[in-house]
């Protein structure tokens, strides 16, 4: 089931970036972008992967990741896999590429 999720979620992104991608002028202005909301810390390694599959694919498109619930956790200093490689170090090589921001989602008052 998680792996049907997941599967949908990339089919979405796919098709969103494809049509971003098709209306983007030669020079990006900003307006354009992905948002990704993770909810789960379940298949972050994975997700993480993906979005830098995204960044790579679609370099002049602004990918924001965000975190909610659970998906925070992995975010935190010194957090680790189930490997025991940190998660840091993931989302570092992640930032590094450019294209993609992450932050977590704020708290409604």
């Amino acid at each position: 089931m998680k792996y049907l999720r997941l599967g949908l979620l990339c089919a979405a992104l796919t098709v969103i970036v494809t049509g971003l991608h098709a209306q983007e002028p030669k020079e990006t202005t900003g307006a354009l972008g992905v948002a990704l909301h993770l909810d789960t810390a379940t298949l972050m390694n994975r997700a993480i992967r993906q979005v830098g599959r995204l960044v790579d694919a679609h370099p002049n498109t602004p990918v924001k990741l965000i975190l909610i619930a659970s998906a925070v956790e992995p975010a935190l200093e010194g957090a680790t896999d189930n490997n025991g490689g940190l998660y840091g170090a993931q989302f570092e090589q992640l930032l590094a590429r450019g294209g993609a921001h992450l932050r977590p989602a704020k708290r409604r008052s």
